[in-house]
């Protein structure tokens, strides 16, 4: 799937579904995929829908005009996608007793910049 041509389309109305925005969608150009998205829980709409086209000039197309369907106007706008969330901490695991945050420090540098280092002890015993 082309994330790149995918659109956030909101404030859909609970009596849009997806047949009736692959419909009205699909006069901007050749869709990859249209979904309508529904809890999954309470499989209840969630009032808004993604929908993702071959060319990017269809996205241009959709993003340039407005849209009306069940008498609501939709936001259409980029999709952002979920970035996994990034951590630049490491956990390592094993260390003697004798590691010290500096020594820690030291052997990491090696590999890059290190912002902070903490030496934790294992209190369990």
């Amino acid at each position: 799937e082309n994330e790149a041509n995918k659109l956030f389309i909101g404030g859909v109305s609970w009596n849009t579904d997806t047949d009736m925005l692959s419909k009205y969608f699909s006069e901007f150009g050749e869709m990859t995929d249209c979904a309508v998205i529904y809890d999954p829980s309470t499989h209840r709409h969630r009032g808004f829908g993604f929908v993702t086209y071959k060319e990017n000039s269809s996205v241009e197309a959709v993003l340039a005009a407005t849209h009306v369907i069940d008498g609501r106007t939709l936001e259409a706008k980029r999709a952002v996608p979920r970035a996994a969330k990034r951590s630049n901490k490491i956990f390592v695991g094993g260390l003697s007793l004798e590691t010290d945050e500096a020594s820690l420090r030291a052997f990491f540098e090696g590999f890059g910049e290190v912002e902070e280092v903490e030496v934790k002890l294992d209190d369990t015993g």
